[in-house]
């Protein structure tokens, strides 16, 4: 277990990571042939250097597009729906 946690880390450390994420053990998985029972396990999570959904920054992969907000009530409308109640 050591082993596949070193392993992750030196994999997080290559790409330039700040945290050791799901992908990093995936991958570590995938290359060293000790841990190949554990494939089956880790097939499901995405590899963002492999046609992943996971952007390899952390960020969204929303294409920086912001999100929009509802617009916040007036205290007009808040009286006019206690009066309504």
């Amino acid at each position: 277990m050591a082993d596949l946690v070193q392993e992750a880390s030196n994999i997080t450390i290559q790409r330039g990571a700040k945290r050791l994420e799901a992908y990093h053990l995936k991958h570590a998985i995938e290359t060293i042939d000790t841990f190949d029972f554990l494939r089956e396990i880790v097939a499901p999570v995405p590899d963002p250097t492999n046609g992943g959904q996971i952007p390899e920054d952390g960020g969204s992969d929303d294409g920086g597009a912001p999100r929009k907000r509802r617009a916040r009530r007036t205290k007009a409308e808040m009286e006019a729906d206690a009066e309504r109640s």
